[in-house]
């Protein structure tokens, strides 16, 4: 059907209540481990589950958190809190215990719905005492739990819950927390429906006789429960439920998806597995796709891939390398940068034919940029949260006159296009009394094959040292030709760099940074901080060596 026109802000929830009398057969959810849902059953389930929510907790307002794997009745428990009028808090199951201990009690969930979590065991024991914990369908029910047998034995019979108010507090997502405990956005069913309405237009899904979704990144980001759950309602596609990292090539080949959307270190793996599999080097591949027959081998790779019918790939959570864009430009596949955050999104999007290096693309329809006089990006448009959680400070700080303050520092060129330069705390001042911002050096640095992870750090230094680690490829060679292909591509980059940015040392960790060595966030987003403590006496040692004037420095850690 066509995407109809938000003349009213509940219709994600119609959209829902159709599926009674609209194809009621055909399938919703597709998953392998907890078995197909048909429209039918999907609503079935979804009011039955929102019943015994308001049987247990009441009307209204009570914040409702889901510890769980993606599966499908991850998708239906969250629908079911938003239909039952409270409020969903979806936690990671990367969470540590004392990340899960201060969500859980500074939201005060009042019940959690439990499935298979590689982290229960560590945070089982944070759990307070009266917040109420249902083990979802499909798993063996964890010990001291409710089944969720019983807990839709509560609901049974009792009259279906009112509609929820469009303009009230639906859903709490938590931000990475990079700087400390993670801060809570508060979205409505009004602003979550402008967010999918947005992404509605952008995505290239009107008019495909099918429109198939994979359901792969962590439900308790924002971008999959838009682009994925929400985006399904509204335009009737089918959802199916990945398998896990190990098996995503087989699933797009399987499911031949019509959108992905996936963060940049997937499309750098379907790179290498396709060089793998088509040539003996990326050269070769490249020089053979550059030819004239390049077309014919570009289908063929599509096809491998299961991209073939992909009218959008969606790069997010951070800025794709180019070099990326530009391999799948050769397959003859635009994978393209959606900005926005949790607070704001999509704000910008880069549209078919319109990419501009560099660029995160131009302001989404329905949408305003904004650049502040110390280079801070503004946004504002319909899809904007209602602010922070018990948070008036930082709400006070972000939000204002109608614009939302990002933290990233950016520019706008002549025609619009929006240049991400990092975030405004992360600028730092050398030694030499010059401003240095990292993330465009990192992006850059990222580039190098042989490189997975990458930090510049430079407060105070004579000039800035780049922290690494190796991709998976790189560990396996000699630390010698690892220490060439760094120091040759980072002499390429100097180049382009102004004296002060110039990468002066490069340290190599031979461990990657993770959750659980504490260096990583839940979301996986790189702990600056953490990590620059972690490595102080090492950056201190590489940059007493650069003021004794020593050059080409590559150290290992």
């Amino acid at each position: 059907m066509a995407t109809q026109s938000l003349t009213q802000s509940d219709i994600l929830m119609e959209r829902l209540a159709s599926f009674r009398h609209e194809r009621p057969g055909d399938p919703f959810i597709i998953d392998d481990v907890n078995g197909p849902y048909s429209r039918s059953t999907a609503l079935e389930r979804v009011e039955a589950i929102a019943k015994s929510l308001s049987t247990i907790l009441g009307p209204s307002g009570e914040r409702v958190s889901i510890l769980s794997d993606n599966c499908a009745d991850w998708i239906l428990a969250d629908l079911a809190v938003v239909m039952s009028g409270h409020v969903s808090a979806p936690l990671f199951t990367t969470m540590t215990a004392e990340k899960f201990s201060h969500a859980v009690k500074f939201l005060d969930v009042k019940l959690l719905f439990l499935g298979p979590a590689a982290n229960w065991d560590v945070v089982k024991a944070e759990a307070p005492k009266d917040m109420l914990v249902v083990s979802l369908p499909h798993i063996e029910p964890y010990p001291g739990t409710l089944s969720f047998a019983e807990f839709l034995a509560r609901g049974a019979g009792q009259p279906a819950p009112e509609r929820p108010d469009v303009d009230a507090l639906c859903s709490l997502i938590l931000t990475s927390g990079t700087t400390g405990n993670p801060k809570a956005v508060m979205h409505s069913l009004r602003t979550l429906t402008h967010v999918t309405e947005a992404f509605a237009t952008i995505t290239r899904q009107e008019g495909l006789k099918e429109k198939r979704l994979l359901c792969h990144l962590p439900l308790a980001h924002v971008g999959e429960k838009v682009v994925t759950v929400m985006q399904s309602l509204l335009l009737d596609a089918t959802i199916t439920v990945g398998r896990g990292a190990a098996h995503f090539l087989d699933d797009l080949r399987s499911i031949r998806p019509t959108l992905v959307l996936g963060v940049p270190r997937i499309w750098e793996r379907l790179i290498q597995i396709t060089v793998a599999e088509f040539a003996d080097s990326s050269d070769e591949l490249r020089a053979q796709l550059e030819a004239d027959t390049g077309r014919t081998l570009a289908a063929k790779i599509r096809e491998f891939l299961g991209l073939e019918a992909a009218t959008c790939c969606i790069s997010a959570g951070a800025i794709s390398p180019q070099f990326v864009k530009d391999w799948f430009n050769l397959f003859g596949i635009e994978v393209s940068d959606f900005y926005g955050q949790t607070e704001i999104l999509p704000l910008t999007c880069q549209r078919p034919g319109e990419q501009v290096a560099g660029s995160v693309g131009k302001a989404t329809p329905g949408f305003e940029l904004r650049i502040s006089p110390d280079g801070e990006i503004l946004g504002r448009g319909a899809g904007t949260a209602l602010g922070y959680f018990q948070d008036a400070d930082n709400t006070a700080a972000t939000f204002r006159d109608g614009w939302v303050h990002t933290g990233d520092k950016g520019y706008l060129d002549d025609t619009g296009n929006l240049f991400i330069i990092g975030r405004m705390g992360d600028i730092f001042k050398t030694a030499k009394g010059k401003y240095v911002a990292p993330a465009p050096i990192e992006n850059r640095f990222s580039d190098i094959p042989v490189v997975e992870q990458q930090l510049l750090f430079g407060l105070g230094l004579t000039q800035p040292v780049m922290l690494c680690t190796l991709s998976a490829e790189a560990t396996r060679l000699p630390e010698p030709e690892v220490e060439r292909t760094l120091q040759q591509a980072t002499a390429e980059i100097n180049q382009k760099l102004e004296p002060h940015e110039r990468i002066g040392g490069i340290i190599i960790d031979r461990q990657h940074w993770t959750i659980e060595r504490g260096l990583l966030t839940h979301t996986h987003k790189p702990m600056r901080d953490r990590i620059s403590a972690t490595y102080a006496d090492q950056i201190s040692a590489l940059a007493e060596a650069l003021r004794d004037g020593q050059r080409k420095l590559v150290a290992w850690a």
